[in-house]
């Protein structure tokens, strides 16, 4: 299934934790477009992670980023666990915080040493 809008998504999937991570906000300097060697635009992290999760759930799923100087704080609500546990492909889902649980936010491990490979296993050639 589809990505929903976030406010659909928390209607429909009330008690769904956040799934979180960090990432940078572009690929370099702001206003440069980066092309892979055969001249597709390279999306920023959050967009290839976008790419990814479209590809790779079968469930529905929402997304969001808050930047702040020059990070990204990226927040995913995955509907199916069987989808959660997909997250793995990033490295084994971390261990929240008792603050973290009690909020009900969950680290995972996406950052941008992956985005190479992420992006090579999107057909992009970098």
């Amino acid at each position: 299934m589809a990505r929903m809008q976030w406010n659909n998504f928390k209607k429909q999937y009330p008690n769904t934790g956040e799934y979180r991570c960090v990432v940078t906000s572009r690929l370099t300097k702001p206003g440069s477009v980066h092309l892979d060697k055969k001249g597709k635009i390279l999306p920023t992290p959050y967009g290839l992670l976008r790419e990814w999760l479209a590809k790779n759930l079968n469930g529905h799923w929402a997304a969001r980023q808050e930047t702040k100087k020059g990070k990204t704080l990226v927040i995913l609500l995955i509907a199916d666990p069987a989808d959660v546990s997909k997250l793995s492909h990033f490295g084994k889902l971390q261990k929240p915080t008792p603050q973290q649980r009690a909020q009900r936010q969950f680290p995972f491990g996406y950052r941008d040493s992956l985005y190479g490979n992420v992006a090579k296993s999107l057909g992009y050639d970098i």
